[in-house]
């Protein structure tokens, strides 16, 4: 069964065009309720005027990370820009919902807790990811993502065991050991028990998942 479709906009300095696109899986937001988010677009003056349901994010292109438009309310005016940029209405996120994530490492399940900014909800639309891995310096593994994400990166001075961090903007960090650090970081989130952790990851890469919990 073909679920509602997703609503999408593009907003460019020389053309405003609507996407409309259908999936026979729809996606999780889209699952949530039985009203789909909605998106219209029109000019008006010298704007662009976007009118949505629910949240709206945008992204540059369709297959880089979405995020949350900060502040954004109901119409929203636009000044078009040289640079395209994309926008899409989806679900309100559900007030007593966590942000959970499942990192599996072989037989082993973790369960992480995402930090609730920008950078933590664009990794989640990239999961699930099934990564290798690197080690390096006896205490993290380390890998690229497929696409750079939004950085608030600060130095967190002690690195906890358990810990998963953004490097730049696109490595992913997962540390397995606590040790005091001078490089910066942006957080994603945290290993709620990470006992065990070490044993899992080992002392060479390693393949792990990040799913959705």
């Amino acid at each position: 069964m073909i679920g509602s479709g997703l609503v999408l906009a593009k907003v460019s300095s020389l053309f405003v065009v609507i996407f409309v696109t259908l999936f026979v899986t729809p996606p999780v937001w889209a699952q949530v309720s039985r009203s789909t988010p909605d998106i219209t677009i029109a000019r008006k003056g010298g704007d662009v005027h976007l009118t949505f349901t629910a949240r709206l994010q945008s992204a540059e292109t369709m297959a880089a990370p979405w995020t949350d438009v900060p502040g954004a309310t109901s119409p929203l005016a636009i000044s078009p820009e040289t640079r395209a940029r994309f926008f899409r209405a989806v679900e309100k996120a559900n007030p007593g919902s966590t942000n959970q994530m499942k990192i599996k490492i072989g037989s082993n399940t973790f369960i992480a807790t995402l930090e609730d900014n920008d950078t933590a909800t664009a990794f989640k639309a990239l999961l699930p990811i099934t990564s290798n891995m690197s080690e390096l310096n006896g205490n993290e593994k380390y890998s690229s993502l497929p696409a750079n994400l939004p950085t608030n990166a600060s130095n967190p001075g002690t690195i906890q065991t358990g810990d998963l961090m953004l490097y730049g903007s696109n490595t992913l960090v997962l540390f397995y050991k606590t040790f005091r650090t001078s490089y910066s970081y942006t957080r994603l989130g945290r290993i709620k028990d990470p006992t065990g952790l070490a044993a899992a990851v080992g002392s060479g890469s390693v393949t792990v998942t990040y799913q959705v919990d």
